[in-house]
């Protein structure tokens, strides 16, 4: 299947900017991008209006990567608010649509596949949307996002314009599948810097957290 990989940035920030170089850097190594089925030219940075001149240095660090690069901006201005994450959930339209891709893999830029159980589970995923788990909330991780083109559920919640969600939660609105078999949460929540070995995956990982692939 045709996998794009997609996620939103904002690189103005310098926290940001850095999570975003940190993320590249670990989906550039060829174990992760064999074992996922992506490749570097199919990685799509869904940007929310960053200085060009940071969208121009990322570039030339990945000059494979690709940008979609917005004029509008949209801060996020309150725990409920973020548009941005939801124009980069339905630019999978776009990619399915005008770009022949078949599978998207949408991420944030703190969220690493650890695992080649999981790895080799997103790439064999065939069709219909689908998240793990998030133990913290008890609700579909929406950080870690896979949706294939033939899935009716996403054309639907996709129909309405991305803003009529703004103010709901991502994670109560979306028809994915949650699978609990696979081990992971939002980390930085609980204060957790240090990686462990039984984890298939990570969100919100800070920026000081090294990750390991297939420990």
């Amino acid at each position: 299947m045709k996998t794009a990989t997609i996620l939103p940035v904002w690189l103005d920030r310098e926290d940001y900017y850095n999570k975003t170089i940190k993320f590249l850097n670990y989906y550039h190594q060829p174990k992760i991008i064999e074992a996922l089925g992506i490749l570097p030219e199919d990685i799509w940075l869904i940007d929310n209006a960053s200085n060009t001149n940071k969208v121009y240095q990322i570039a030339t660090m990945f000059p494979k990567v690709k940008f979609k690069c917005y004029n509008k901006h949209y801060a996020r201005t309150a725990h409920l608010e973020y548009p941005f994450c939801w124009r980069c959930l339905y630019f999978a339209r776009e990619l399915f649509q005008e770009h022949d891709y078949t599978k998207i893999i949408h991420l944030n830029n703190d969220v690493f596949i650890i695992s080649e159980k999981l790895a080799n589970h997103i790439r064999d995923f065939k069709s219909g949307w689908w998240t793990p788990w998030c133990k913290k909330h008890s609700f579909p991780e929406c950080d870690l996002q896979v949706i294939t083109a033939d899935c009716k559920d996403y054309w639907q919640v996709t129909a309405p314009p991305y803003l009529s969600y703004n103010g709901k939660h991502m994670e109560y609105e979306i028809k994915a599948t949650a699978d609990k078999s696979f081990e992971g949460d939002r980390y930085a929540e609980y204060g957790i810097n240090t990686q462990c070995d039984l984890w298939d995956f990570a969100c919100q990982v800070r920026l000081d957290m090294e990750i390991k692939y297939n420990v």
